[in-house]
């Protein structure tokens, strides 16, 4: 007997362009992730085909910042004995940031502008497992703790990498899914 299990995962609207007056036919489907992330296709079927791409490429990531969250609570363990209470709080508080930014990252949530405020949740993640990371390493230099500097310097590393290959795949995938001739068309008619 084959048993499925529930996972979460990273969901996206496709929302119709109409109403924009840039817009034309071949616009019809738009999936935002930001201002800058904007796919455009012509027809639904194109626009379900990236959507599921997209999805699955940013389930894998979460899976990818979720490990960097775990090693993030390991190095933050390694020094919690040695921690005054308000620095337990404050790095507390940015882990509270990260959970509540996972949840609402993988919930179903459907609104007009979920896709915009989930892309953005990612960044939040980043500058709460940065700000973590850059105390763990003034302690760990206060210290004189070089095993801890040095996971703390490639963490850094890895954390710039996972921003980047995201941005890269947006990028990539932006230049292949962009309708640029609308301006086109707009500027030839006022100049003709």
């Amino acid at each position: 007997m084959f048993i499925r299990a529930f996972m979460r995962s990273f969901k996206v609207e496709i929302t119709n362009s109409v109403g924009n007056q840039l817009d034309s036919p071949e616009t019809k489907h738009v999936l935002y992730l930001d201002r800058e992330y904007c796919f455009y296709f012509s027809n639904k079927e194109k626009a379900n085909s990236f959507r599921v791409k997209l999805e699955k490429y940013y389930t894998n990531y979460c899976y990818l910042i979720n490990d960097l969250y775990i090693t993030t609570i390991s190095n933050y363990r390694h020094y919690f004995f040695e921690l005054k209470p308000f620095e337990l709080k404050l790095i507390k508080e940015y882990i509270s940031v990260i959970d509540k930014s996972f949840d609402y990252i993988l919930s179903p949530i459907k609104t007009p502008n979920s896709n915009v405020f989930k892309y953005s949740r990612f960044q939040e993640i980043f500058n709460s497992l940065s700000s973590i990371n850059a105390f763990l390493s003034s302690q760990a230099r206060i210290k004189q703790d070089r095993s801890m500097r040095r996971k703390c310097e490639a963490f850094e590393l890895h954390l710039l990498e996972m921003k980047q290959s995201a941005k890269t795949f947006n990028e990539k995938h932006s230049k292949i899914n962009t309708y640029d001739s609308t301006l086109e068309i707009i500027h030839d008619k006022r100049h003709a």
